[in-house]
């Protein structure tokens, strides 16, 4: 595994110079035209690449946004793996309706806001995504809560008999249910005693309910003890217990439904982390 640290930070004559004395490659850009932003990536492993850090921070500059990148080998060892979709594509038009929110608040400022909800019904989109490329995995705009996918995942799982994967029907903009784009459902939720925490989670509270949610980053890998699982399974999710604002789950695959993937050249808007086995002492 590696680190990555992304940075975007306002461009000055000491930073300029400071990229260019250690070789850094960066890019500039004009947000407005009378504020320059740089930016720039750096990655563990790299040589000196801590004391850089280290170097930025005196500087001021923002801290990086850090994810972590894994090798094919690391991915295929895995036996199971987080399943993020990059791409946020499918409009909902109809959330208020398929949801019924259970903890809905009014911030300091105004700004209306929901930490838990359920699905209560069909969701109805207001158009297909397009089919057309490598993207078989498309979620909705506001985060990853809910992940939908296209023919060719459905077809496959169908014809290679993956266990927990199901789909639920979604509705077009007329009302009429899909034959092309499915919302992707598991049979199993692992019970919340199966993740282990303490491995990078921000906690906090939600305001009405008092139960807890953990907000994690790009870096996140998720620790988890399988021995709960009664049998394999090629799809699960977590409780509702991650993100800020609405608490989603983390959808996870199973090694054989990745390496499907893979075959039919379905990865093209997918990012998978390998998850972690832990088991209690």
């Amino acid at each position: 595994m590696q680190y990555e640290y992304y940075f975007c930070a306002r461009s000055t004559s000491q930073l300029i110079e400071y990229l260019k004395s250690r070789r850094i490659s960066y890019k500039t850009y004009a947000e407005a035209s009378y504020l320059h932003q740089v930016v720039f990536r750096l990655k563990s492993g790299t040589r000196n690449v801590d004391s850089y850090i280290n170097d930025l921070e005196k500087l001021g500059i923002t801290p990086a946004t850090v994810s972590a990148a894994f090798s094919k080998a690391e991915l295929a060892a895995a036996t199971y793996l987080m399943l993020i979709p990059k791409k946020q594509c499918v409009e909902i038009t109809n959330t208020e309706d398929a949801c019924q929110s259970a903890c809905d608040w009014i911030t300091s400022v105004g700004v209306e806001k929901s930490g838990h909800e359920e699905q209560i019904g069909l969701f109805r989109i207001r158009r297909i995504p397009s089919q057309k490329n490598k993207t078989a995995f498309w979620c909705e705009e506001t985060g990853w809560s809910y992940i939908f996918t296209d023919r060719r995942v459905y077809d496959l799982a169908k014809n290679n008999s993956l266990k927990g994967v199901m789909f639920q029907n979604v509705l077009l903009k007329d009302g009429t249910i899909s034959t092309e784009i499915f919302q992707l459902i598991s049979e199993i939720t692992l019970p919340r005693k199966a993740v282990k925490l303490g491995y990078g989670e921000v906690k906090s509270l939600c305001p009405i309910c008092g139960r807890e949610q953990y907000y994690i980053n790009d870096a996140y890998q998720l620790n988890l003890d399988l021995s709960c699982l009664s049998e394999e399974c090629d799809l699960l999710v977590t409780e509702k217990m991650f993100g800020e604002g609405i608490a989603y789950p983390i959808y996870i695959i199973s090694k054989k439904f990745y390496r499907l993937l893979q075959d039919a050249d379905l990865c093209g808007g997918l990012r998978v982390v390998p998850v972690v086995e832990c088991h209690d002492d």
